[in-house]
């Protein structure tokens, strides 16, 4: 049977199907004069189903009190709820369309019994559960050595800290000597090193740094300039009215970064990698989109010094690892945030005073 470009929403079949150039009529959606496939001619990429979700099984994810009906799901219903791969023309084309490509690609199973996600299996933690388990730990229990608990908690916690190293080295940035940075300051000053991060005696909590341990903070001044202009300025909340100097920065060596500003986030299911560990690919990108989230909060002055003990131990983690900072997306502005672990891998060129004439605020009405 043929199936066509109007079956599926997911942009890499529409051109595997659009690749085989044939016009004619869908056996599905019955759509005419549209681009055609041999349905088993797709059923390779539909291997990828099988490494997601796993048939109920006692004692794998379910357990013998569990109530069946309640605990799986039909295999489509799992499939195109959470990946949204079928237009939505007609459910039931939509489902046989879905069961006649499984068969195709291996006819000994029996697709119709209920089915959990592979990450549901009791062997298995999602790594933002383990993250969020290490980040409660180090905030309310024990914030240097939060694998006390026992052996388990330890292993918990190895776990996830290997998940995020694969996750920082996935993510690491290189940039050249001579990177513009900005970095800003309340106030007028005419000295190049007032610019440079406090002594350690006076410096504050931050998103990256505990009390007393000096990093740099400056905002990329590589793209867009007005739009780090206005991120520097920001950062250090110049009220209306006040004088801000901002310095011209530029590294003095070539430096890698943890770069959790962006990320390639997996939009289809078909980028994941069937014949590798998709359910690990898929988990540690959920991650890496948890990390990039949470270091981009907008976080309140009064809840600060706890709120920051999480995102402290990455950029510890990445220090350890000899990356030379971290980068992350301005949680008030648009521009992205470099915190450089060594102020001596940068020079500060020349300063510039500018003169706060009035703020914008955005809003937006809270529902009671």
């Amino acid at each position: 049977m043929y199936c066509c470009e109007n079956c599926f929403k997911d942009d890499f079949l529409i051109e595997v199907v659009e690749s085989y150039d044939e016009i004619g009529k869908c056996d599905y959606c019955n759509s005419e004069q549209v681009f055609i496939v041999d349905m088993n001619e797709l059923s390779q990429y539909f291997g990828i189903v099988k490494k997601l979700y796993k048939p109920l099984m006692i004692g794998e994810n379910i357990t013998p009190d569990d109530n069946i009906l309640h605990a799986g799901e039909k295999l489509f219903d799992l499939f195109n709820d959470s990946w949204e791969v079928f237009y939505g023309f007609d459910p039931d084309a939509e489902e046989e369309l879905f069961y006649d490509l499984m068969n195709s690609l291996d006819s000994t199973e029996d697709y119709q019994q209920l089915y959990a996600k592979g990450q549901d299996d009791y062997y298995h933690r999602d790594s933002v559960d383990l993250w969020n388990s290490l980040s409660q730990k180090l905030t309310k229990q024990n914030r240097f050595f939060p694998g006390r608990q026992g052996q388990h908690g330890q292993e918990e916690i190895d776990n996830i800290i290997d998940i995020t190293k694969s996750v920082f080295y996935q993510q690491e940035f290189k940039i050249k000597k001579g990177y513009k940075l900005l970095r800003a300051r309340i106030g007028e000053f005419y000295n190049l090193d007032e610019l440079s991060s406090p002594p350690e005696n006076i410096i504050s909590v931050g998103r990256a740094n505990p009390v007393g341990i000096r990093m740099l903070y400056c905002v990329s001044n590589e793209e867009d300039k007005e739009i780090a202009l206005e991120t520097a300025i920001a950062e250090v909340r110049a009220p209306a009215s006040s004088t801000v100097t901002v310095a011209d920065i530029r590294t003095n060596k070539d430096l890698t970064f943890v770069n959790l500003s962006d990320f390639e986030r997996i939009e289809s299911v078909f980028e994941l990698n069937q014949y590798a560990d998709p359910i690990a690919e898929l988990d540690r990108n959920q991650l890496t989109s948890h990390y990039v989230s949470s270091l981009s909060k907008p976080i309140l002055e009064d809840t600060a010094q706890i709120e920051y003990i999480s995102t402290q131990y990455l950029t510890a983690l990445a220090e350890h690892l000899n990356f030379d900072g971290i980068m992350f997306r301005s949680s008030i502005a648009k521009g992205i945030n470099f915190v450089i672990f060594d102020e001596q891998n940068c020079d500060f060129w020349k300063l510039n005073r500018y003169k706060i004439e009035g703020l914008k605020y955005s809003i937006r009405e809270l529902k009671l």
